[in-house]
């Protein structure tokens, strides 16, 4: 089938390809439960991979959350860590469920951090059927601001001898020695 699709020519070969792939699909269907692929691909606001992070997919259920029954396999990739898939089996799919998605991610640096600290989103079962679709893939792009941290310029008095030191030639602190001059 995949040597079939590639060798389209026209849109006649398209439309019949198009349609053996149904027929296939429905033969396949007797036997196999229907599933849905989710990918998920992480960046920063400039485009740069986002690749150590923490997800979590589930529903609520009096305020608690629990993990998704449907979700089949999932998988993060070893070359391309920022993208992330999921295979939901829609025959377990709850549509009376509100269903949630977290997102932890970490910057790696104590410089900056990734915003909002965790990013959730939530959606009901009904919202969720309209953009997964079984024997589909939807992608998401989620896309992460990096800010400084907090304290990342932090200003003291200039009076203050712990914080003037003097270097050797090299660069390296002078141990017990300060850059301010006793009055």
């Amino acid at each position: 089938l995949i040597l079939r699709c590639l060798a389209v020519q026209s849109d006649e070969d398209y439309r019949d390809v198009e349609e053996l792939c149904r027929k296939v699909t429905r033969q396949t269907r007797t036997s196999r439960k229907p599933f849905a692929q989710v990918d998920f691909h992480f960046t920063d606001q400039d485009g740069n991979a986002v690749s150590d992070y923490l997800f979590k997919l589930g529903y609520l259920q009096n305020e608690k959350k629990f993990p998704a029954d449907f979700v089949a396999c999932t998988h993060k990739n070893e070359v391309a860590p920022e993208n992330f898939n999921a295979f939901l089996a829609m025959e377990d799919f709850e549509s009376h469920r509100d269903y949630f998605f977290e997102l932890d991610a970490t910057s790696g640096s104590d410089l900056f951090s990734l915003q909002p600290d965790i990013l959730t989103a939530n959606a009901g079962g009904d919202s969720v059927s309209q953009l997964i679709v079984e024997d589909h893939t939807t992608q998401f792009e989620i896309v992460l601001y990096r800010e400084p941290v907090r304290n990342l310029f932090v200003f003291h008095a200039g009076n203050d001898p712990d914080l003037h030191l003097r270097y050797d030639r090299l660069g390296v602190p002078k141990k017990g020695e300060t850059g301010i001059k006793p009055e």
